[in-house]
């Protein structure tokens, strides 16, 4: 049984087109601090959008500016083809949910959630059966007349969720709501959250750090940079094809080799490696022979071999030393010491695979595919 639909809770199917839209937001403080620089963001309908970045990026204010907390210097907020710039917070029909829950202490469950209808002047009939939906949708069904400091945190970010969504609103924002919960916790919550904005249809803007919840929960990432998003997209997209050192350092895990451009062409490159071996990979982007670059190598695209029965191949052979063995479980990590640079490479555990301890001299292998040359910064 689909409760959501039978509560009157879910959307009418998968939406399309365009929920919110930012249009070159900028934003700078009296202290000189410049904010936001001309941010832009469009975000569909019906999905889970991330803004990932560093502390001060900008993410915070950006969410800041949608609820309303804010307003741009310049710039425009439409929601649902309706400009909101300067549109005060209570008008906005946007729910919020806090990493800290910021529930009401004095409040029971029941009045934290009705809240948002009491506000809205709903009638009291309509609050007790929407919010008895509400507490059922996320899960909390008989906690009603506890008071917050009487639950749990998944239990608290849980009533944050259905307070969140209880009005419906047309987009709902959540400032990294799972940091304050345990990792084993919040993998369990990630997958509810997740469900929850399938079956609500929800549009979600979500601001976090933790790369590994942006690629688990988003439909769409956008890595913000100096209050700028350098590059938005599906999360495979943004790992196999990122734009810049920047983002490839970011999202995922990542190897970087430094040396020059050799040849370039046709989407494709050949480095040579201050030693003077040479490794062949993608273009990032246009670049002429002889400028400095990075190639990009993701751990678990590195074949590591025994020394004494290394491929056959001519690039991308690599030889080193086991310099740190790290069990991960259905993998192993091993830092290999290229008497100089240094990489990570990741290899799932299975009955064939050869394993390696700290001194083995080894053997690094990467297709050319797999390497992603970028002008260095």
């Amino acid at each position: 049984m689909n409760m959501a639909a039978d509560l009157g809770f879910s959307g009418a199917g998968v939406r399309s087109g365009t929920c919110l839209v930012l249009d070159r937001l900028t934003r700078s403080y009296p202290d000189g601090t410049v904010a936001l620089r001309g941010l832009s963001l469009s975000v569909p309908a019906g999905r889970i959008v991330s803004l990932l970045g560093p502390s001060g990026s900008g993410k915070t204010t950006t969410l800041k500016m949608i609820a309303g907390f804010d307003k741009p210097d310049s710039g425009s907020i439409t929601l649902a083809g309706r400009d909101i710039s300067r549109t005060p917070p209570h008008m906005r029909d946007i729910g919020m949910v806090f990493q800290n829950y910021a529930l009401f202490p004095h409040m029971s469950v029941f009045d934290n959630v009705a809240f948002p209808l009491r506000m809205r002047h709903r009638a009291r009939r309509d609050i007790e059966t929407v919010v008895q939906e509400a507490l059922a949708l996320v899960e909390l069904q008989g906690v009603a007349a506890r008071l917050p400091r009487q639950l749990s945190g998944g239990q608290q970010q849980r009533v944050a969720l259905a307070r969140a969504i209880v009005f419906r609103p047309q987009l709902l924002l959540m400032d990294e709501p799972l940091g304050a919960l345990d990792r084993q916790l919040r993998k369990s919550v990630q997958s509810e959250l997740k469900r929850l904005q399938r079956q609500l249809d929800l549009t979600v803007v979500y601001v976090t750090h933790d790369q590994e919840e942006a690629m688990f929960l988003s439909d769409e990432i956008a890595i913000v940079q100096n209050g700028q998003i350098v590059q938005c997209g599906a999360p495979a997209a943004l790992y196999d094809a990122p734009e810049s050192v920047f983002v490839a350092g970011f999202l995922g895990e990542s190897n970087f080799l430094g040396g020059t451009l050799a040849e370039a062409g046709a989407g494709r490159a050949i480095v040579t490696l201050p030693d003077g071996r040479q490794m062949r990979g993608r273009s990032a982007a246009p670049m002429s022979a002889g400028r400095a670059v990075s190639v990009l190598i993701r751990p678990e695209k590195l074949q590591v071999h025994v020394a004494s029965r290394a491929p056959g191949r001519e690039v991308n052979v690599l030889a080193g030393r086991i310099d740190l063995v790290n069990f991960l479980g259905g993998a192993v990590e091993y830092e290999v010491d290229l008497d100089g640079p240094r990489l990570t490479a990741r290899v799932h555990l299975r009955a064939s695979a050869a394993t390696f301890a700290v001194g083995d001299p080894v053997v690094l292998h990467v297709e050319p595919q797999d390497c992603l040359v970028f002008p260095t910064p």
